[in-house]
């Protein structure tokens, strides 16, 4: 069969099953083949058997709303790639804005010896992405799942990634007496009245615990600005990922426990994403 037919065959099931975007995605599986956008249009290229019954398992796992994360078994964070597993959450788009801030904020400060914390940090993507573009700080990221500090290794060796060190624990717990220039955190933020409406590759498929921020979604939030400043340098940087519509309560938190120059960074959609906070003791 030809690649082109293939094409069509596979955009029609995956549009049928309500993906949002079946082009887009078929592309990526044939790209996870070796076969980019060009080729296709361009060439046509014959799939041989075994090509066929890889391209063909991807659609039936698809259809039944199996992220394509976890179907190809990675995805790209800024320049990296990024092995996933099921167990372990995907990283998003809208992360990659709170690496880049870090970046800005300490670039800005002259900051190039940094030592940073990032707090759930999953696959390691946002800790790997700091330590990628800040070469010379060094990055801890901690994780209470064993499985993502697993996969988070993984990913520092698969990128070649020498500056993070991964530590299995909860929230803070690795990390005591240790002090830090940087906290960094996307934490689960989903309030729990809410996980029932979230879409199938969510709510089936990624893990509950790595999403769930409990009943007003701040639970989370409450720990870590809580406790942060025991961890934090004298105008030491918090920077924070947001759920949907809870900057304000956030803010408000980050006010109570004596953070200052406090400002949202807002993501390509115009949605209050990012709180960036300083401690000053």
């Amino acid at each position: 069969m030809k690649s082109q037919e293939w094409f069509r065959g596979a955009v029609n099931a995956l549009r049928n099953a309500g993906i949002s975007y079946p082009e887009k995605e078929v592309q990526e599986m044939l790209s996870a083949i070796g076969i980019n956008r060009v080729e296709l249009f361009k060439e046509n290229p014959i799939l041989n058997t075994d090509e066929l019954k890889k391209l063909n398992e991807f659609i039936e796992r698809r259809k039944k709303r199996e992220p394509l994360q976890y179907i190809l078994g990675y995805t790209y964070f800024l320049d990296l790639k990024i092995k996933t597993l099921s167990g372990v959450l995907i990283p998003r788009p809208e992360t990659e804005l709170l690496v880049i801030e870090v970046v800005k904020e300490v670039e800005k400060a002259g900051l190039k010896a940094s030592v940073i914390l990032d707090l759930c940090t999953g696959t390691g993507a946002i800790a790997l992405g700091i330590g990628n573009l800040l070469k010379d700080s060094i990055v801890y990221g901690v994780d209470i799942s064993e499985k993502a500090i697993s996969i988070a290794r993984e990913n520092a060796k698969i990128n070649g990634i020498k500056n993070v060190i991964f530590l299995q624990g909860n929230l803070f717990d690795p990390v005591k007496d240790r002090k830090f220039d940087i906290i960094t955190a996307n934490p689960p933020y989903i309030k729990t009245g809410e996980m029932k409406d979230l879409e199938p590759e969510v709510k089936d498929w990624e893990p509950l615990e790595a999403l769930n921020g409990g009943e007003d979604g701040l639970k989370f939030y409450r720990i870590i600005i809580t406790e942060a400043p025991m961890y934090l340098k004298k105008n030491g940087l918090l920077f924070l990922e947001l759920g949907v519509g809870l900057y304000k309560e956030v803010i408000s938190l980050a006010k109570l426990n004596r953070f200052t120059e406090l400002s949202i960074v807002k993501d390509l959609n115009g949605i209050e994403r990012i709180l960036k906070a300083k401690f000053s003791g």
